[in-house]
């Protein structure tokens, strides 16, 4: 790193590990990906002009160990809800709603799905307030949740 006291006008190199100063930093931002800049209390401004190096951080859900259907959000709802799932292994999933006479209104999922946690959105802007039931089924695992249309 180079570091300067005098705003710019004259810049030294320096060994940040060794310098007390460091443990002043209040501020560090990267211009691109070869500047980095860091400013003490004490008035001094590093400045790292090579290749800058970093770990990016790789989030990963877990994948389920059960397949589940859970409660639909909001609930009730006007006019549209979350319906969540998860799979442990790739299946081919059924999400369907059905009205309280057993009558298909909505087929929301209905092919093969990868493993992990899914969101569907219902919308149902064209149906009238109820009483309705969301099914998923995959393979030999069948589930319902009621959910109420409000408007």
């Amino acid at each position: 790193m180079i570091r300067t006291t005098d705003g710019g006008q004259t810049w030294l190199q320096d060994w940040v590990e060794t310098a007390p100063y460091m443990f002043d930093l209040s501020l560090l931002a990267y211009a691109n990906t070869l500047h980095a800049w860091a400013v003490g209390f004490s008035g001094s401004v590093f400045k790292h002009e090579s290749p800058l190096t970093g770990v990016v951080e790789e989030r990963t859900e877990p994948t389920p160990r059960d397949i589940a259907l859970y409660q639909n959000y909001p609930n009730p709802f006007n006019p549209t809800t979350i319906i969540k799932f998860q799979l442990p292994s790739s299946s081919f999933v059924s999400l369907k709603v059905y009205d309280v006479l057993g009558r298909e209104v909505r087929t929301l999922v209905n092919g093969v799905q990868e493993p992990g946690f899914t969101s569907v959105e219902f919308d149902a802007g064209d149906l009238p307030s109820g009483v309705y039931c969301c099914r998923l089924g995959a393979g030999e695992f069948v589930a319902t949740k009621k959910m109420l249309l409000i408007r």
